[in-house]
């Protein structure tokens, strides 16, 4: 199967530790003629407290919570095509669901992606146990092929 993806999408954790891999990845690599859209999921928090329903963020704070992450994705974009050839195309985007995980499962079914790119981090100790982290998820639940980068050896 050869693979030549025009529309990529890069799963962005604001605080990914993983991001010097994907820069690494990135150095060099032609993206001019492919559509990249860069997106992260905020989770939403529900709560009771004394038997009244409490959701964080709180719907005044959505607006505010959506421009701060996408100036940290206007970043991102810049850190990573800064040593190649830009995408022809970028898209930001940020949005919120009570599970990140099935919420860009369900964003990359939707929207039926050549490739989705997911940096993780690596584990140790009982981590390594388990097998529930949102790259694996990724993984076992789209169609769409998935490349996941490891993080970057200190």
């Amino acid at each position: 199967m050869k693979l030549n993806p025009k529309n990529i999408l890069i799963a962005v954790e604001i605080n990914n530790p993983c991001k010097e891999s994907l820069i690494e990845f990135f150095k060099g690599s032609d993206f001019s003629d492919c559509h990249v859209t860069l997106a992260h999921v905020f989770e939403i928090h529900q709560y009771i407290n004394e038997f009244t329903p409490y959701t964080y963020p709180p719907e005044d704070q959505i607006n505010t919570i959506k421009e701060e992450v996408e100036n940290h994705l206007k970043v991102w974009e810049g850190d990573l095509f800064a040593a190649g050839k830009e995408p022809s195309q970028v898209s930001r985007v940020c949005f919120f669901h009570a599970s990140p995980k099935e919420g860009m499962i369900d964003y990359i079914n939707e929207h039926k992606f050549d490739l989705a790119i997911v940096a993780t981090r690596k584990k140790s100790g009982l981590g390594q146990i388990f097998s529930s982290s949102f790259a694996q998820a990724l993984c076992n639940s789209v169609e769409t092929p998935i490349l996941v980068l490891k993080e970057k050896n200190s």
